[in-house]
């Protein structure tokens, strides 16, 4: 079985995951709840725990700055926030 890789830039990510990006046409979907407007990539990283049972997926993360957000001592624990995408159909607008 063969492998291939997929790239993607944080920068992208970072524009998919900002509230209020939208994309399509006539429908469209939209991030209602996520990043702030302003917050910038900084790092991502693969989570798997250690022992972990193989029926948990493990999880890409993405770690990102904005200047709202308090800074994190070294060694804590990042804090996570909801993204959250609704479809708007065209019949609806």
């Amino acid at each position: 079985m063969g492998k291939r890789a997929i790239e993607i830039s944080g920068e992208l990510w970072q524009e998919w995951l900002t509230r209020g990006f939208s994309i399509g046409f006539p429908d469209k979907i939209e991030c209602t709840e996520g990043l702030p407007e302003g917050a910038t990539f900084h790092a991502a990283f693969y989570r798997q725990w250690p022992g972990m049972s193989v029926s948990i997926t493990p999880s890409l993360v993405f770690v990102f700055e904005h200047p709202d957000w308090p800074a994190q001592e070294l060694g804590k624990v990042i804090p996570s926030i909801d993204v959250v995408f609704r479809k708007f159909y065209a019949e609806d607008a």
